[in-house]
């Protein structure tokens, strides 16, 4: 019973700190990233919106530009599997019948990913919410918003 309590202040003391765990990482230069261009492959323009999932269930979505900042430190300059999926688009089946790809990630390094676009219309960016540019302006390259 006495447990309890004391396991309350201190779930409480972590939550309520006034430093957040974001604050303790390290800022990285735009060169750490590895970037990863998500292209229509019969247009050539980023695609924006395509959700880049790992194996362990993290997720990635580009921006308006097609474009993410990727730097996970356990996953860096190692093999790493992403499941591509968009509304719209489509990318080839592997082997194993999963829509997706392996990629090295270093630091300043690149990736280009093209898609099959299924619908007539082409997606060209995001309308509304934040960070519509986010990966871009990670990577220091111009957005035309910010």
């Amino acid at each position: 019973m006495v447990l309890l309590p004391a396991l309350a202040w201190m779930l409480l003391g972590l939550t309520a700190s006034p430093m957040s765990s974001a604050a303790l990482l390290p800022e990285l230069q735009a060169e750490q990233y590895f970037r990863i261009q998500v292209v229509d492959q019969a247009s050539g323009r980023g695609v924006p919106l395509v959700e880049l999932r790992l194996v362990d269930g993290a997720r990635f979505f580009t921006d308006s530009a097609g474009v993410v900042a990727f730097a996970e430190p356990g996953l860096m300059n190692t093999e790493v599997f992403f499941y591509v999926t968009g509304h719209g688009y489509q990318y080839p089946k592997d082997y194993f019948g999963y829509r997706g790809l392996k990629l090295t990630p270093t630091a300043g390094g690149s990736a280009l990913i093209k898609l099959q676009r299924l619908n007539i219309a082409e997606r060209l960016y995001r309308m509304t919410g934040r960070g519509i540019y986010h990966h871009t302006i990670l990577l220091g390259e111009d957005a035309p918003l910010q």
